[in-house]
């Protein structure tokens, strides 16, 4: 039988008040064991009822392995 490595891509948007908040996240998912090649792909302004917000788009990998 053939191993077939099994690879799942997550996108994660997300809003907050800072770019603190987003940067802590990211600190966060780079911590869990299984989670792979996380990135921030975009980070920009946003006015929500008149508070400017970061709105933030992160991707990162989770390994399914091999289905074996």
């Amino acid at each position: 039988s053939t191993d077939v490595s099994r690879k799942l891509l997550c996108k994660l948007s997300g809003v907050t008040p800072s770019d603190a908040d987003w940067a802590s996240l990211l600190a966060k998912l780079r911590r869990v064991p299984y989670f792979q090649d996380v990135r921030l792909e975009a980070a920009h302004d946003k006015v929500d009822s008149g508070h400017l917000m970061r709105q933030f788009d992160v991707s990162f990998v989770v390994d399914l392995g091999n289905g074996g």
